[in-house]
């Protein structure tokens, strides 16, 4: 699978996006709403990732 930049970049955001929402809600100890934003951040990244691999094939 070929990886533009485009694609890396996007990733890129994702990671800095999940790992900003994991250092938020372990300052305010919020355990429900971390796990919920994490399903959905999962969630989310693989339906990115799966119109990602059907667009380079």
């Amino acid at each position: 699978m070929i990886i533009n930049a485009w694609v890396l970049g996007m990733f890129v955001v994702f990671l800095i996006i999940l790992f900003s929402l994991m250092i938020y809600f372990q300052k305010n100890k919020q355990k429900l709403s971390f796990i919920f934003s994490l399903v959905s951040f999962l969630i989310m990244l693989a339906i990115f990732l799966h119109g990602v691999s059907f667009k380079l094939h």
